[in-house]
């Protein structure tokens, strides 16, 4: 299946921008991607990270962060998130997807992952980079190292 069709299929019919085809095919480290808003960025990143897992061999990680700075942004990315990783497996298209929000006071922050299963963790900076240091905010501290590990 080309990027083009999974892209279609996960946003149910819309087809991908050349910028977000050549994001898709570019082999880097690090890249900052400018656009105007509401040109699809959210788009750009998940779908292309949902691509990998979906070929074989993976060419992606299994965890995608989504470090953001509000409680309404995180809440905005994680229904897309849902929304594209339901559409693609329900098309047979992608496994399992698990997609958490991870912000103060959600339900998400008592979830243990397997080291195995593929996640898109999107959370507030507050508690992302607690976690990163291993110090995670708003869970138990028997938990750190375990919320520390998987988030890496």
């Amino acid at each position: 299946m080309t990027y083009a069709d999974f892209f279609s299929t996960a946003t149910g019919g819309l087809r991908p921008f050349p910028f977000q085809e050549r994001f898709r095919n570019q082999t880097f480290d690090r890249m900052i991607l400018k656009a105007p808003t509401g040109l699809g960025k959210t788009n750009t990143v998940l779908i292309s990270w949902l691509y990998g897992p979906s070929m074989a061999p993976p060419r992606t990680p299994r965890r995608l962060v989504w470090c953001l700075p509000g409680r309404a942004l995180t809440e905005q990315v994680a229904s897309v998130a849902e929304n594209f990783a339901g559409r693609l497996h329900e098309a047979g298209l992608l496994g399992p997807v698990r997609v958490c929000r991870l912000l103060g006071g959600s339900a998400d922050n008592d979830l243990t992952l397997m080291p195995d299963e593929t996640a898109v963790l999107v959370g507030t900076q507050d508690i992302l980079l607690s976690r990163a240091l291993n110090r995670g905010y708003a869970g138990s501290p028997f938990r750190w190292p375990i919320d520390f590990a998987l988030l890496l």
